[in-house]
């Protein structure tokens, strides 16, 4: 072998030892170049949520796939973010809100407005589609004169949080409860369903409304007068502020003369001897609401 062909193998040798070390190979880290958050710019209301995307670049424009973003706020009183983009307004003000990947950020900014309506969707960005709506307290027990702010809120198939929706509410006994913006004003004892559409999907929410307290008692009699020696049965109910029979109520009976007329515990009156007599119930003995009758012994 010539001393120049010796030379040369010697020179790829050294060559391909240096690669191998990993002393001269390409750095395979992406470089990125931007982040762009969209939508850039937000006003949403408060409580409202909005899911912001993250888009990593390289140096030409193009898309870094699989790149690990992590989000922060500027001002967390304002505003706050999942790990998965979505914005909570929690006060009225402007925060910016950062994507964070490779060294890189990208910044977008949102407004809290207290009673302004949700912003359009900015062009050209794709909207998620609703899959099921959550309503919160999924059932609640009220008592008949109580009042409940229920929440919807709408999700992607994810399970995420979709902001920017209106919600439509309706309740399908209005007698029981009704509902207007998500505040539910009962009434009548008994059960309704309340639902929250969105996009037509539906989400519902079960009320079960009981009596109040008791607000007044009325005593029936089957006659206003009764003879000396002879017996009546009297009737008792209690009701609430609204109306509704409150059932299995024990009431306390009693007589204003007891030697024109005695009543029992359950209500029998037995006459003694003429006169007038007022026979009242109450719903507790040392208290409570109490109604009457007046009866004549004659």
């Amino acid at each position: 072998m010539s001393r120049s062909v010796r030379t040369l193998a010697t020179m790829a040798v050294v060559a391909l030892s240096s690669w191998s070390c990993g002393s001269t190979a390409p750095d395979v880290t992406p470089k990125v170049g931007a982040i762009v958050v969209s939508p850039a710019s937000s006003t949403i209301t408060l409580n409202a949520q909005l899911p912001l995307q993250a888009e990593v670049r390289d140096d030409s424009g193009g898309v870094v796939p699989d790149a690990a973003i992590t989000w922060t706020v500027q001002d967390s009183r304002i505003v706050s973010i999942s790990p998965g983009g979505v914005v909570t307004a929690l006060a009225v003000g402007t925060s910016q809100v950062a994507a964070n990947a490779l060294g890189k950020s990208g910044i977008a900014t949102v407004t809290v407005a207290s009673s302004s309506p949700p912003p359009s969707p900015p062009p050209n960005v794709p909207q998620a589609t609703v899959a099921r709506v959550d309503v919160s307290p999924a059932t609640s027990s009220l008592q008949a004169g109580e009042t409940q702010l229920l929440s919807a809120t709408p999700k992607d198939g994810r399970g995420n949080a979709i902001g920017g929706k209106s919600v439509a509410w309706a309740s399908d006994n209005s007698a029981v409860a009704a509902v207007n913006g998500g505040h539910v004003a009962t009434s009548k004892a008994g059960v309704a369903t309340i639902t929250a559409t969105v996009d037509g999907v539906k989400g519902t929410a079960t009320i079960t409304v009981t009596p109040g307290p008791v607000s007044s008692v009325a005593v029936t009699a089957p006659s206003k007068k009764l003879k000396p020696g002879s017996t009546m049965q009297l009737s008792a109910i209690a009701t609430d502020s609204k109306g509704n029979v409150i059932p299995n109520q024990t009431f306390f009976w009693s007589s204003s003369n007891t030697n024109t007329a005695t009543v029992s515990g359950s209500g029998v009156v037995t006459g003694k001897r003429s006169g007038s007599v007022t026979i009242t119930a109450q719903t507790a003995q040392n208290g409570g609401k109490s109604g009457s009758v007046k009866i004549d012994v004659k």
